[in-house]
C-alpha cells in the first residue's frame, strides 16, 4: 500500500505551525502514532513561533501513550513539551522536573539540535531563578550541542548566552571572549536581517560591559538594515545611549521616544527609564 501523505509528512519533521494546524481534521483518520507525534510536531512548532501554550491535558496522554509503548525517543520528546508547556504556566519547578526527565532520556535521541534546545530552557529558568553558575554550564551544554547539529544560526545566540552568564558573575574578559566568538560567526552569516538581529544581542552586551566604541562599530554596521519594529526600537535605544555618551541629550532622547514607540513592554520600560533620567540630570 502507498505510505499516507500525512505520515511522509510528518516524517519529514516540518515544524511550521500554520501547515499543522491546518491538518488538525486530516490527523483524526490516522494511527494513534502518528496522531501522538503530530501533536509533538504542533507543539514544538506553536514553541518556537512563541505560541503560549494553554493547556497540559494532550501532553499528559502522548506521555503515557509513549511510556506504554516503550519508545523513549518520542518520550524524550514529549517531557521536553511538558516542560515547555509549564514554563508558559510559570510553574518553573515542574517545567524544570520534566526538563531533567527529557534529559534522563538524551541517550536515546539523534536530535542533537533538541537536545541542545533543552539544556538552553533550562539555563534560562536557572538564571531567571539567579543560579547563574547552574545556569552557565546548561548554557555551555546547549552550546555544544548546537554545534553538533551545525546550526549557524544559533550557535551566535548560545555563546551570547554564556557570556551573559560571565557578566552576572563579573568575569568581563570570559564575557567578551564568547562575545567576540559570536561577533566573528555572526559575520559569516549570508542573512542580512539575522545578522543585524545578533548584532543588536551583541551591542547590547558591548553597552553592558561599557565597551561603547565597540558598541557603536556594531551599531554601524547594522545601518538601515532591520524591518521588525522591536529590532528598530532596540537600535534606536543603542543610538540614543551614544548620543547621552557624548552629551547630546535632546537628540538621545528623540531617539528613545522613537525606541519606546516601537518597543514591547520591556523595551518600553528600558526606553523610558533612560528618558526619565536625562530629565532628572537636567533638573527636569
Amino acid at each position: 500500500p502507498r505510505p499516507s501523505p500525512i505520515k511522509k509528512f510528518l516524517k519529514q519533521n516540518i515544524i511550521i505551525p500554520n501547515l499543522l494546524s491546518g491538518m488538525q481534521q486530516e490527523i483524526k483518520s490516522e494511527s494513534q502514532a502518528t496522531q501522538m507525534y503530530y501533536q509533538i510536531l504542533l507543539c514544538r512548532a506553536q514553541d518556537l513561533c512563541y505560541v503560549v501554550h494553554k493547556s497540559d491535558i494532550e501532553m499528559k496522554k502522548i506521555i503515557e501513550f509513549y511510556k506504554q509503548c516503550h519508545d523513549n525517543e518520542h518520550l524524550f520528546q514529549a517531557y521536553y513539551c511538558m516542560g515547555c508547556i509549564y514554563r508558559d504556566f510559570k510553574d518553573a519547578p515542574r517545567a524544570l522536573s520534566y526538563y531533567q526527565d527529557a534529559l534522563n532520556l538524551k541517550k536515546y535521541s539523534k536530535d542533537d539540535a533538541l537536545t541542545a534546545r533543552l539544556y538552553n530552557q533550562i539555563g534560562q529558568l536557572q538564571e531567571s531563578g539567579y543560579s547563574f553558575k547552574s545556569a552557565q554550564t546548561s548554557y555551555i551544554m546547549a552550546l555544544k550541542y548546537f554545534k553538533r547539529s551545525n546550526d549557524s544560526l544559533t550557535i551566535p545566540h548560545a555563546m551570547l548566552n554564556v557570556a551573559h552568564t560571565f557578566m552576572d558573575q563579573n568575569n568581563i574578559k570570559e564575557a567578551l571572549s564568547y562575545c567576540f566568538q559570536a561577533k566573528v560567526l555572526t559575520d559569516k552569516l549570508h542573512n542580512e536581517d539575522q545578522k543585524a538581529g545578533i548584532r543588536l544581542e551583541i551591542t547590547n552586551v558591548f553597552f553592558q560591559l561599557d565597551k561603547y566604541p565597540q558598541a557603536e562599530e556594531e551599531l554601524n554596521l547594522i545601518g538601515n538594515r532591520l524591518k521588525r519594529n522591536r529590532d528598530l526600537s532596540a537600535y534606536n535605544l543603542g543610538i540614543g545611549m551614544l548620543l547621552d555618551s557624548r552629551g547630546k541629550n535632546d537628540a538621545a532622547a528623540k531617539c528613545y521616544k522613537l525606541s519606546a514607540s516601537l518597543g514591547d513592554s520591556n523595551l518600553k520600560e528600558e526606553a523610558y527609564d533612560y528618558l526619565y533620567q536625562g530629565y532628572k540630570a537636567e533638573g527636569g
